[in-house]
């Protein structure tokens, strides 16, 4: 039967191309990464950042890791599922009797009192992401896409939208004004109207001609 000495680093190349690997009976393996993150007080972005996790409950190996055993070990599937599973016995059994497993690339596994397997992982480090300075460049001009309730604008659109909706806001304020403005002269005209043809009215009085006392000439008096 094919050897599994170099299993440990046939399943290292498979979890580094697929980010996890999973080994029945010892657990799962997954490649987590942090994205870049920019520190603004040092005006720098920091390069992403990666770790291991280890789950010892979800064990159970994918299909493609037993097509990619039998390729690069030129053999059968069902081959290789017997290499893999064969193994992952001879793992649990180091593990057991306390032994750690040192697994370049990965770390080391190790069981600890009480039965439970943990992953001491080793630091990876990403030599080809430096550390980079970040300047922040503000670009009045540029534009991009926004959401606006159900539709997309671009940035310059919602800007227009924004100083259309502030002009027509200032018009309309203005207009009210206006009006008020009128009706109030309006009110104020109708009342000096109605006051001054008081005024004019109080002072017009009718006059009561009487007629003068009619003397009559005494013909009979020579």
């Amino acid at each position: 039967m094919t050897s599994t000495a170099d299993m440990p680093q046939l399943l290292r190349l498979f979890f580094v191309q697929h980010k996890s690997v999973s080994i029945p009976g010892v657990g799962s393996f997954q490649l987590l990464r942090k994205p870049a993150t920019s520190d603004i007080a040092s005006r720098q972005l920091l390069a992403p950042q990666y770790s291991i996790h280890f789950d010892s409950i979800n064990d159970t190996p994918s299909r493609d890791l037993f097509a990619y055993i039998s390729r690069k070990k030129n053999v059968s599937e069902w081959e290789a599922i017997g290499l893999v599973n064969e193994f992952s016995v001879q793992l649990k059994e180091s593990l057991r009797t306390g032994k750690k497993f040192e697994w370049p690339g990965l770390g080391s596994l190790e069981t600890i009192p009480g039965g439970q397997l943990i992953l001491k992982q080793e630091d990876i480090s990403c030599d080809f992401l430096p550390t980079v300075s970040s300047n922040r460049v503000i670009r009045r001009e540029a534009e991009h896409t926004v959401l606006v309730g159900e539709f997309e604008r671009s940035s310059g659109e919602s800007q227009q939208w924004l100083e259309d909706d502030v002009v027509v806001a200032k018009a309309g304020w203005w207009i009210t004004a206006a009006v008020i403005a009128a009706i109030a002269l309006l009110l104020i005209f109708f009342q000096f109207f109605r006051n001054d043809f008081a005024f004019i009215s109080g002072r017009h009085t009718n006059t009561n001609v009487q007629s003068a006392p009619q003397q009559y000439e005494d013909k009979t008096a020579n």
